[in-house]
């Protein structure tokens, strides 16, 4: 049966307007419908089974005939977060996701990926809602509803990201999977963030809390060696003296890393205590010690 995605707006007491270009479009010059055929109308909640009632130039009136309620969507949602893959992959991928049921679909842009999701978003919106018609399912996954500003807010602060991540890192798959669990973990916090601190700070936040719930899940020691290349994640890491600062600090343990590391970015102690849940004279009094504890390193 013929299938078409409505919203609320659409429905007047026992018709249905379709009003948008491309699904008036659709079903007069590709599917070719006449008066008096039967077409099934979705709106994410229920399903409503209808009769072409008049065809006009610009609209389509359906008449409802039944009303039924969601009988395909699973009772337990189910999201995936998937890495922007090139070409048509991508497409196949969101195409069966839909067709699969999931709840939402997060794409997740990883450093040295090349694709722009801005660029697909309207062609994987479109992908959503053909395959939500031939697969005849009522829900549409929400995957399209990716906000711009939280692409935009990954892309200005994908440094300080990995920065962190490289902190708690043994190796560069380590360092690839704690990138990608900060980032869901972002988007999944994003629509609670009120902006009642610096934007820095929740992610800063969100990105330590990360990756030592990682450490303490693998229950590894506090002492990290270092065998990644920083130089390939952080551009600010070129030259020698810095790729031997930042040696010396992965030594640390996982708490004097963390306080190091948003010292070096220039964070204030009241925003280092906000951050890490600390008071402001505490994390003076540690930072003092790293501080000596580096320079003695550093002279051995």
């Amino acid at each position: 049966m013929i299938s078409v995605i409505i919203s609320e707006e659409n429905i007047r007491e026992k018709d249905i307007i379709i009003e948008d270009k491309a699904d008036v479009n659709h079903l007069k010059n590709v599917f070719r419908v006449k008066l008096g055929e039967k077409v099934r109308a979705v709106d994410g909640e229920k399903e409503y089974f209808c009769n072409v009632k008049e065809i006009e130039k610009k609209y389509i009136i359906l008449e409802i005939e039944e009303v039924l309620e969601d009988r395909y969507s699973h009772k337990i949602e189910i999201d995936a977060a998937v890495g922007i893959l090139k070409n048509d992959k991508m497409d196949l991928t969101i195409q069966k996701l839909t067709e699969l049921g999931i709840n939402e679909i997060i794409p997740v842009a990883a450093k040295r990926g090349v694709v722009k999701i801005n660029e697909k978003k309207d062609k994987w919106d479109l992908i959503v809602r053909e395959a939500l018609k031939q697969c005849q399912g009522v829900k549409p996954t929400k995957n399209m509803e990716i906000e711009k500003d939280f692409i935009d807010l990954l892309t200005e602060h994908k440094a300080l990201i990995y920065k962190v991540c490289f902190m708690y890192a043994s190796n560069q798959e380590d360092l690839n999977d704690l990138y990608q669990e900060v980032v869901v973990n972002l988007w999944c916090s994003y629509p609670k963030f009120r902006y009642e601190s610096k934007l820095s700070t929740w992610i800063y936040r969100v990105a330590l809390n990360t990756c030592i719930s990682d450490l303490r899940k693998k229950k590894v020691l506090d002492y990290v060696p270092l065998s990644v290349d920083i130089g390939v994640y952080d551009d600010c890491l070129r030259n020698d003296s810095l790729k031997e600062m930042y040696q010396l600090i992965c030594q640390l343990d996982r708490y004097e890393r963390m306080l190091v590391l948003l010292w070096l970015d220039e964070n204030s102690y009241d925003e280092i205590a906000s951050i890490t849940g600390s008071n402001r004279n505490t994390v003076a009094v540690k930072l003092h010690r790293i501080k000596d504890k580096l320079k003695k390193m550093s002279n051995q």
